[in-house]
């Protein structure tokens, strides 16, 4: 009886054409335990380099596919968040959610790949110019709790559901908070 070789890796780089008529390259990349990876270039030169790149990443073990994160806003994964982790029971739920959907507000509709530290800490300084409705602005404990807040939603976006592989957070600076009473 004889078996079967398969190969577990497979690259190959198409030539074709678009709608003008004009040259294309997609490099396909099919590698065993990762999803396969197809990319369009312009030239044969930028497919191959990608292809290495890709290769080269999946070899190391640093290679990750956020086609996930892609497809999911954070919208959407707030709301994920609030059904399967918050119990409506808890003292600090209306809190909590209120500071959510005001990420909700500011950067619900981006993808959740695509949210950078810097994004955060514009948005957070932002709150902080602004004023409550009582005249106040921001205190930096409010916003450490804002901060918290959506640390939590990455966190899980990131270790438990493997949306994205590492969470912004940890490189948006808390505030100074004065001493307690």
């Amino acid at each position: 009886m004889s078996s079967l070789n398969r190969t577990t890796e497979f690259e190959v780089i198409r030539s074709r054409k678009d709608k003008n008529g004009k040259p294309r390259y997609q490099a396909i990349i099919k590698k065993k335990g990762y999803p396969s990876k197809a990319k369009t270039f312009r030239s044969r030169k930028e497919a191959g380099q990608w292809e290495i790149k890709i290769k080269a990443a999946m070899q190391e073990g640093k290679y990750w596919d956020n086609s996930r994160a892609r497809n999911c806003t954070l919208n959407e994964v707030i709301d994920r968040y609030i059904k399967e982790f918050l119990s409506k029971d808890s003292r600090n739920y209306r809190t909590f959610v209120g500071q959510l959907t005001w990420w909700k507000k500011y950067l619900g509709s981006y993808d959740i790949g695509k949210i950078s530290s810097f994004l955060i800490s514009q948005k957070l300084h932002y709150l902080s110019q602004q004023t409550n409705s009582r005249g106040k602005v921001a205190s930096p404990a409010t916003l450490n709790r804002y901060r918290s807040s959506l640390s939590c939603v990455f966190k899980a976006a990131s270790d438990d559901w493997g949306m994205i592989k590492e969470s912004p957070i940890p490189k948006v600076r808390k505030r100074k908070e004065p001493r307690g009473r």
